[in-house]
């Protein structure tokens, strides 16, 4: 009887046992990533951002389980801390982090900075979608996400703004997983026209107009983008400017050179007729009337000379202030290109948690 009991013991805990087994292994940490969102529902602030950025219910509902947060600077720095960016030159205003069991997503976090001002606006809504891009990356397979790592490779050809280009080449120069991870989130919310149906497919998911959320990341750019626009078209009259200034001091030189010849000559000119002045004034009767005419005719081809050299000297002198004022021109467009260099270092240091090394000014 015992042996009967303990075989139907055994027979009706075995499936419990395996149950418990793969509830530790697999259903806990699915039950732990799929948590009630009334537990812990979102804010007015971070539904705000959903909407603003056209997330999809499936994307609302990943974005809203990571538990995001916006925090004010020095407390999103320290939440941020130690997060992979590439370089400290790049400027991190979100972050994801998220731990695994048994090689799944148990739990993700999202963290936000607070961006107030308004030369800003749109930069909070596109950090959360970029976010949320991250959450979903680590969720696909490694199958999926090579395929996707191709597609958006590809796709990052096509971009043109320097400034993300040079987000993405920093990401590329440090790790090809890391890369394709920004890819995923930088192109989806920044890139408008991705040139591939399986990427649009991927990314609808998501939102349900994508181009909302490109839309908020060009105008977060506006202020950086304007003094962009002001530092190219200042450089190219730099690069003008320059140019011609080396040429005109080219030219200069030449004068230079040419008038120091003209004057070796005159002198050479003057000492022949003071030589004839001196041969009349010492000749016989006879022979001064013939001195005296060449006299005459050497003076007045000396003099000639003089005014001749006399204007090219007033041409010289014109064509070096009008350099001088060129340069004068060129030294107050490197002040004001160097002025556009401190805003934009000012616009950073607002956005900037913590103070992040930047290029110096060209």
């Amino acid at each position: 009887m015992s042996a009967r009991k303990l075989g139907k013991f055994q027979l009706r805990s075995l499936p419990l046992f395996l149950f418990a087994l793969w509830f530790m292994n697999f259903g806990l940490p699915t039950l732990m990533r799929e948590v009630p969102l009334w537990l812990n529902p979102p804010s007015t602030e971070i539904t705000k951002l959903t909407i603003a950025t056209a997330m999809t219910p499936e994307a609302t509902q990943l974005f809203y389980r990571q538990t995001p947060v916006i925090e004010p600077k020095p407390v999103f720095a320290q939440s941020c801390s130690n997060v992979n960016h590439a370089t400290d030159e790049l400027v991190a205003l979100g972050c994801f982090r998220s731990s695994t069991q048994s090689g799944l997503i148990i739990s993700g976090k999202i963290y936000i900075q607070s961006v107030t001002d308004a030369r800003f606006d749109g930069i909070m809504e596109v950090t959360a979608a970029h976010e949320m891009l991250h959450a979903v990356y680590v969720r696909l397979s490694k199958s999926e996400q090579r395929d996707l790592g191709d597609r958006l490779e590809q796709a990052a050809l096509r971009v043109k703004d320097p400034r993300l280009a040079e987000v993405l080449k920093r990401y590329k120069d440090t790790d090809r997983e890391l890369y394709r991870n920004e890819l995923h989130s930088h192109l989806g919310t920044e890139l408008d026209n991705l040139g591939n149906e399986v990427l649009e497919k991927h990314y609808n998911r998501y939102f349900t107009d994508r181009k909302k959320v490109v839309a908020l990341a060009k105008k977060s750019q506006t202020a950086f983008r304007q003094l962009d626009d002001k530092a190219q078209a200042l450089k190219i009259e730099l690069d003008t400017l320059e140019a011609n200034l080396k040429a005109d001091k080219q030219s200069i030189k030449k004068a230079d050179q040419a008038l120091l010849a003209n004057q070796q000559n005159l002198d050479s000119l003057k000492s022949s007729l003071m030589m004839l002045k001196d041969q009349a004034d010492d000749s016989s009767s006879e022979n001064f009337t013939s001195l005296a005419q060449r006299f005459e005719s050497t003076k007045s081809n000396y003099n000639a000379q003089v005014q001749d050299y006399n204007a090219q000297v007033q041409t010289h002198q014109d064509q070096v202030d009008i350099f001088n004022q060129k340069v004068d021109e060129y030294k107050q467009k490197v002040i004001t290109y160097n002025t556009i260099g401190k805003e934009e270092r000012s616009l950073l240091s607002e956005l900037s948690a913590t103070p992040n090394k930047i290029k110096p000014t060209p």
